[in-house]
Parts: structure tokens; C-alpha cells; sequence
């Protein structure tokens, strides 16, 4: 095992982590998990010497910069999404997709990541600055255990049962594969963990809790009647949901309370019909520089997800800043109520509504709402309960690695 010292030379021994995971890490990133992993990454850095190896798209040079600022080194690889190419290229791209999973056991959702370019990289990191421990987010990434040599290892899945339209056989092959391999597995909630071992029997998840930032200025100037969804129509969660709230959400909301102003914040681009929305009555804000600005502005976010898995950052990052929240039982899904009256949760469209128009129609009870999911985010997923648990995580790893190796 290297351990290293911080730089200069002074001061305690450190662990130096190799971090594998599928996008660039951003504070303002469209989709919860690199937001997440950019927090993380960051808190972690003080404990620990930090190599992230990533994909990236193309424009992403100044989110690059700020990857580069808590980590002491960062390796990406560009990886265009679909509506970053045109149509020769994503017809070049799904023929190079398709021919792999016939000759794979792989699920497409994997085979899009395991690139050579990306082992390729991979393999030369491990030759060139060993790390002590590999931690590998996202569990489309466990693939990454095929090519580590045996070094030490951590997998963090953060949808539990697999990406949008996991599930499947061949995903769940794929897992039972892949994660008893690592070390450790964790996942971001206990509900997570349970659904993980219904998959893998006897792998027994630990739980890395989701930390979100509580912003210390607490500022709140909601108008009347604003109601904010937000997220980016890239993620196929969202575009579900917001497609959802122009389809039927919206027209019943309005029925009960008609001054409602419906306003959308995030990367839509060409994922959403923008007459769809402009006929619900939904305002299109595009990508904003502050999101702490609309939050402040919103009477109450509205967040009817519908897919996905895993913990719903953006639902915490929105009690985090006080805002009163309308949801579903799966976007409530991992968000450790503790007996709180912290949001609440329709399971359907007129339930959604309804809960809505209640407190838009009650702004004082609303912003009591607002406040108690402020001190819910405070109490129990604050940044350093992730940050600890994280490197809970990797001392036991190396410990028992140690304990192994000498006995």
C-alpha cells in the first residue's frame, strides 16, 4: 500500500483515491449526481490526495476548471452525448453500440462507457501513480473492477437497481457479475441498499448518505404563485416529468388556482416540444447562472418524478435552501423524513395539484413547510455526514486489506 504525504511534505500521511465516474463533476452540472459527486470531491480533498478520471462533452472546458480545483489531478476523456452530434455521427455511434452488445453480456447502458479510450487511460494511471484505493461511482462504471489489477476498490451505486430502463436481465446479470468483486459496495439510502441486495443476495450495501450544501444566508422572496421545476430535459427523468406536469399536472393546477406562474429552469434544448410548454402555460428559463436566485423567487418547486432511481438531489437541494416542495413518493424516495412534516408527496396528477394549490393558496404555511425541510437537510444530510462516511469507507477497506495481507 502507498501512502503519500500532503504536498510540500509535511503534515499527516495521506491516501491517494482514484475516482472513475462518467461525467465531469460540476456545482452546475444539469443532473443531481455530478452536482453531488462535485461537493464530495471537494470536502474529500482535504482528507485525501484526489485523481479523478471522467468523460466529458464537448464545451465542458470551464466546468473542466472547476473539476481541476478539488482534485490534484483530473484525466478526461470527451464523450459526446446524442444531441451533441449530428446525424451521421449518432448513426455511426449506435452501430458501433449495437455491434458490441451482440457480442456482449453486457447492458447497453454499460457498453456505451467501456470505451477503450477510457481503460486505455485507466491502465496507464495505475502504472504510472498507483492510487491506494479505487472508488468507482455509478454502477454502469463497475466494469472498472475487470481492468484494477486487484488494487483495493469501493463502488457507489447511486440508482440502485440500475440506470432508466435497468432492470432488466441483463442488467441484473451484470450486477451479480460485477459487485462482489469490490471490496465494498455502497449505495445513497437504505431503500437503495435493500433493492441492491434484492438483486445480489448476501452483498449486504452500506449506505454513503447524500450530503447537499446548506446555504448560510437563508433568503427567501417568493412570489406569489411561482411555481419552479427544474433539471435538466437531457436526464430522461426529468424530461418525463416535466413533460407530465405540461400534460396534465399543469391544466389541473390551474383550474385551482389561475394567478399560478409555471417557470422551468434547466438545459431543454431540442429534449422537449417548446410549443407543448408554451401551451401548458410553462415558462422556459433556459440554463441560469444562480439557481439560488429562482429558488429564492419560487413559492414552491414542483418535482414530479416518475423514473429513475436513487436519491433526487435536486429535491434536497430545494429543501436546502428552504423551499416548500411538492413531490412524488419516488422523489421523496431516500430523504430521511425522521417523523418531520418536511415536503409533501402526491402520487398522481390531481393529487400533485392539489397538494400545490394548497399552499400557493397558504404562503405562510408554505414557508413554515419550507423551513422545517431546511432543518431536516441541516440535521441529517449535511456534506460532512457524506464526506465521513465516504472515508469510513475507505480506511476499512485498507484495513482489512492490511489485516489480510500480514495475516
Amino acid at each position: 500500500m502507498i501512502l503519500h504525504r500532503r504536498p510540500g511534505g509535511s503534515g499527516p500521511v495521506i491516501m491517494h483515491i482514484l475516482f472513475l465516474y462518467p461525467y465531469l463533476p460540476s456545482p452546475r452540472a444539469g443532473h443531481g449526481s455530478a452536482v453531488l459527486l462535485a461537493g464530495l470531491l471537494e470536502d474529500l480533498s482535504r482528507e485525501a490526495r484526489l485523481t479523478l478520471l471522467c468523460y466529458r462533452r464537448p464545451g465542458e472546458a470551464e466546468r473542466l476548471v472547476e473539476a481541476q480545483g478539488c482534485c490534484s489531478r483530473v484525466v478526461s476523456i470527451e464523450r459526446p452525448f446524442a444531441v451533441d452530434m449530428g446525424s451521421a455521427a449518432r448513426l455511426r455511434e449506435a452501430l458501433r453500440t449495437g455491434m458490441h452488445l451482440m457480442g456482449s453480456r453486457d447492458p447497453l447502458s454499460v457498453l456505451k462507457l467501456e470505451r477503450r479510450s477510457f481503460i486505455r487511460e485507466l491502465r496507464r494511471l495505475l502504472v504510472e501513480d498507483p492510487p491506494d484505493l479505487v472508488t468507482v461511482e455509478l454502477a454502469t462504471m463497475a466494469f472498472a473492477v475487470r481492468h484494477l489489477e486487484g488494487l483495493p476498490a469501493v463502488l457507489v451505486d447511486h440508482e440502485a437497481a440500475g440506470p432508466v430502463g435497468g432492470g432488466s436481465p441483463r442488467w441484473r446479470r451484470f450486477m451479480r457479475d460485477m459487485l462482489p468483486r469490490y471490496d465494498r459496495v455502497l449505495t445513497l439510502c437504505r431503500e437503495d441498499a435493500e433493492a441492491v441486495e434484492g438483486i445480489v443476495p448476501g452483498l449486504r450495501p452500506g449506505v454513503r448518505p447524500v450530503g447537499v450544501e446548506v446555504p448560510l444566508g437563508y433568503r427567501r422572496s417568493p412570489q406569489p404563485g411561482r411555481v419552479l421545476f427544474f433539471g435538466s430535459a437531457a436526464h430522461e427523468p426529468n424530461r418525463d416529468a416535466l413533460n407530465w406536469l405540461a400534460l396534465e399536472i399543469a391544466p389541473r393546477l390551474r383550474r385551482l388556482h389561475p394567478e399560478v406562474d409555471l417557470v422551468s429552469a434547466g438545459d431543454v434544448g431540442a429534449s422537449i416540444d417548446g410549443d407543448l410548454l408554451r401551451r401548458a402555460g410553462i415558462r422556459d428559463l433556459g440554463f441560469v447562472d444562480d439557481l439560488g436566485e429562482e429558488l429564492a423567487r419560487a413559492a414552491l418547486v414542483l418535482s414530479p418524478l416518475r423514473l429513475g432511481r436513487g436519491v433526487r438531489i435536486k429535491n434536497l437541494e430545494s429543501l436546502a435552501h428552504g423551499v416548500p416542495l411538492v413531490t412524488t413518493p419516488l422523489g421523496a424516495r431516500g430523504i430521511d423524513a425522521g417523523g418531520m412534516d418536511a415536503f409533501r408527496v402526491g402520487d398522481d396528477a390531481a393529487s400533485l395539484a392539489e397538494a400545490a394549490a394548497h399552499l400557493l393558496a397558504r404562503p405562510a404555511e408554505a414557508e413554515a413547510l419550507g423551513l422545517r425541510g431546511r432543518e431536516l437537510v441541516a440535521a441529517r444530510h449535511s456534506r460532512e455526514a457524506q464526506a465521513r462516511a465516504m472515508l469510513d469507507a475507505w480506511r476499512e477497506v485498507l484495513e482489512f486489506r492490511r489485516r489480510t495481507s500480514a495475516g
